[in-house]
């Protein structure tokens, strides 16, 4: 699509990437097929009863996490997309990747603050 990315077969690096995509790519895959713990979101407190007196997790939870992951990779090749778009107008890397992780850790801890409100407890350290 925006042919950021050239692939060249006999090239150590290009079979570098296409495994790890593979690889990534299969990760996800094995991620949404195993049972695991259910986690709980908005609106969802306490409703779990019924799906662990089952022993797993049913149907609705297995796409809605398939969902969950499809939209995780392609946001972020999307991310890598637009870093590399970045990277040609704005040169320094480094005051980039400070930039990056200053918001990341803004935009974590208010999804932390979001998702633990009114449990003061989880934030002490022991």
């Amino acid at each position: 699509m925006v042919r950021i990315e050239k692939i060249n077969i006999k090239s150590i690096h290009s079979r570098a990437k296409m495994v790890g995509t593979i690889a990534t790519v299969a990760g996800a895959m094995v991620m949404t097929l195993l049972k695991g713990p259910i986690l709980e979101f908005f609106g969802t407190h306490g409703n779990n009863n019924h799906n662990q007196q089952n022993g797993g997790a049913n149907l609705q939870h297995v796409i809605k996490g398939s969902i969950m992951i499809s939209i995780g990779c392609f946001s972020w090749a999307g991310f890598m997309v637009l870093q590399s778009i970045t990277l040609e107008a704005y040169p320094t890397e480094l005051s980039l990747t400070a930039w990056i992780c200053l918001l990341g850790t803004v935009e974590g801890g208010i999804v932390a603050l979001v998702m633990e409100r009114g449990n003061p407890s989880i934030w002490s350290l022991t």
